[in-house]
Protein backbone atom coordinates (compact mmCIF):
# COMPACT_ATOMS: atom_id res chain seq x y z
CA UNK A 1 0.00 0.00 0.00
CA UNK A 2 2.84 2.49 0.60
CA UNK A 3 3.92 1.97 -2.43
CA UNK A 4 0.86 2.59 -4.14
CA UNK A 5 0.58 5.72 -2.36
CA UNK A 6 3.66 6.52 -3.36
CA UNK A 7 5.36 6.97 0.06
CA UNK A 8 9.15 6.93 -0.15
CA UNK A 9 9.39 7.87 3.91
CA UNK A 10 8.43 9.29 6.94
CA UNK A 11 9.50 12.52 8.84
CA UNK A 12 9.04 13.41 12.65
CA UNK A 13 9.76 16.63 14.15
CA UNK A 14 9.72 15.76 17.42
CA UNK A 15 9.58 12.50 19.50
CA UNK A 16 9.04 14.24 22.78
CA UNK A 17 8.12 17.26 24.08
CA UNK A 18 10.11 20.21 25.92
CA UNK A 19 7.87 20.94 28.47
CA UNK A 20 4.43 19.39 28.51
CA UNK A 21 3.42 21.63 31.43
CA UNK A 22 3.17 24.65 29.37
CA UNK A 23 1.01 26.21 27.35
CA UNK A 24 2.58 27.14 24.41
CA UNK A 25 2.29 25.44 21.50
CA UNK A 26 5.89 25.33 20.56
CA UNK A 27 6.81 23.14 24.03
CA UNK A 28 4.36 20.18 22.55
CA UNK A 29 5.23 19.26 19.28
CA UNK A 30 6.20 16.04 20.92
CA UNK A 31 3.99 13.12 19.90
CA UNK A 32 4.76 11.92 23.38
CA UNK A 33 4.71 14.27 26.56
CA UNK A 34 8.10 15.26 28.62
CA UNK A 35 7.79 11.99 30.55
CA UNK A 36 7.65 9.84 27.14
CA UNK A 37 4.36 8.82 27.93
CA UNK A 38 2.50 8.72 24.58
CA UNK A 39 0.21 10.82 23.40
CA UNK A 40 -2.74 10.05 20.59
CA UNK A 41 -0.71 10.69 17.90
CA UNK A 42 2.24 8.39 18.88
CA UNK A 43 -0.34 5.63 18.24
CA UNK A 44 -1.42 7.36 15.32
CA UNK A 45 2.13 6.85 13.89
CA UNK A 46 2.90 3.68 15.37
CA UNK A 47 -0.25 2.17 13.86
CA UNK A 48 0.72 3.92 9.76
CA UNK A 49 3.91 2.03 10.37
CA UNK A 50 2.72 -1.15 11.09
CA UNK A 51 0.32 -0.76 8.37
CA UNK A 52 1.87 0.51 5.53
CA UNK A 53 5.57 -0.64 6.63
CA UNK A 54 8.48 1.68 5.78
Amino acid sequence: MRLALNISHYELFGLRDADSSKEDLFHQYGIMRDDYSPKPAYDTFKRLINELGI
